[in-house]
């Protein structure tokens, strides 16, 4: 919900400049709730929240659903930092959203999060492909790749002259084990395909109307779809695929008719949130995010499109002058009724010049 709530001011302000600086607020906003998750912890009374995890910087521990939670914060500070690097005009925003970038990345990936790390190469290949279609992308994307890499080869190096133990290895065991089903020894349960089949079987007991809402629980399913099936049945099934498709198909039509800047950044949201749900356990909220999305996809493709804001200024500006330049006017048609009272015109004018 608090996503959602940070976004919804997106669509109703007119401005790109007023948005451009709500943009910014949400970036910082989300990079402190990332870093207060990921360096903070609780003590065991819960009295005070002053413990900073320098020892156990990126580690992934069982039970212990903060980082989880830093990993998905970070993911979605990566999507909107990225979306906002693409589309900003200054030299010095730039170098600082690339630095921020990174170093949300770098969370992302130690905070050992699978969900968080699948949401993200979805959400970047998502962004890969939108910018590839805009000309002189590929160098910028390139040129970014390059930037990433070496800022996230220092982190790495800084990171291993200060902790021997790295969790390279434990992390890339976690995300493999997510879809086998080998746990590599690292967590018990953690692949999904057993998961998946445990509520399938639960399933076939009641596959018309389900086992009733909450019969899989809030951890247990990991898939969206799946718990759909158990509690809902095929009627509940068709109605949630239903909520989850209005969106994507916006998504889809988008990306295929030119996709703004506006657009691009609840898409990426979407998306990470759609991979969170195939792979997470927190499925309860993420009906409330598809719920939402659906509403608020469909009023941002529809009102912001005819108010001519969901493409960047300087983009638009660009292709209607060269459209301008290259496109030569439009031959204005007679309408119909004017056509036809020309040829009967001309019809009494040929007919009086045959008489005359």
């Amino acid at each position: 919900m608090s996503t959602w709530a940070i976004f919804a001011p997106l669509f109703i302000i007119n401005s790109h400049l007023r948005i451009q600086r709500l943009l910014r607020l949400s970036f910082v906003f989300i990079t402190i709730l990332g870093l207060n998750s990921l360096l903070i912890t609780t003590t065991a009374d819960n009295s005070s929240r002053t413990i900073v995890r320098a020892g156990t910087f990126g580690a992934a521990q069982e039970d212990d659903s903060s980082y989880g939670e830093a990993g998905r914060y970070a993911a979605d500070g990566v999507t909107m930092a990225a979306v906002a690097f693409i589309f900003s005009r200054h030299i010095l925003e730039r170098i600082l959203l690339m630095v921020n970038l990174a170093i949300l990345g770098m969370m992302v990936q130690m905070s050992g999060a699978r969900q968080a790390i699948l949401g993200l190469m979805i959400s970047c290949a998502y962004l890969f492909a939108a910018m590839s279609r805009l000309p002189g992308a590929i160098l910028l994307i390139f040129k970014s790749v390059v930037a990433l890499a070496v800022l996230g080869f220092c982190f790495v190096a800084i990171r291993g002259m200060v902790y021997e133990d790295d969790q390279l290895e434990t992390q890339s065991q976690r995300l493999w084990s997510t879809f086998t089903d080998d746990g590599g020894g690292v967590l018990d349960r953690s692949h999904r395909s057993t998961l998946w089949a445990e509520g399938l079987d639960m399933w076939q007991k009641s596959p018309i109307i389900g086992n009733g809402l909450g019969a899989l629980g809030w951890t247990h399913p990991h898939n969206f779809f799946v718990e759909l099936l158990c509690d809902g049945g095929l009627i509940g099934f068709f109605i949630g695929t239903t909520v989850v498709a209005i969106p994507a198909l916006l998504i889809v039509r988008g990306f295929l008719g030119g996709t703004g800047a506006y657009f691009m950044i609840l898409s990426t949201f979407w998306l990470n949130h759609f991979a969170f749900s195939m792979v997470s356990g927190d499925v309860g909220q993420n009906r409330i995010v598809y719920t939402l999305s659906a509403l608020i996809v469909s009023y941002c493709t529809d009102g912001l499109r005819r108010r001519n804001v969901n493409s960047p200024p300087d983009a638009t500006r660009a292709a209607l002058s060269s459209r301008s330049r290259s496109v030569p006017a439009a031959r204005e048609f007679p309408s119909p009724r004017d056509a036809r009272t020309e040829k009967a015109n001309l019809s009494f004018k040929s007919h009086a010049d045959k008489t005359l």
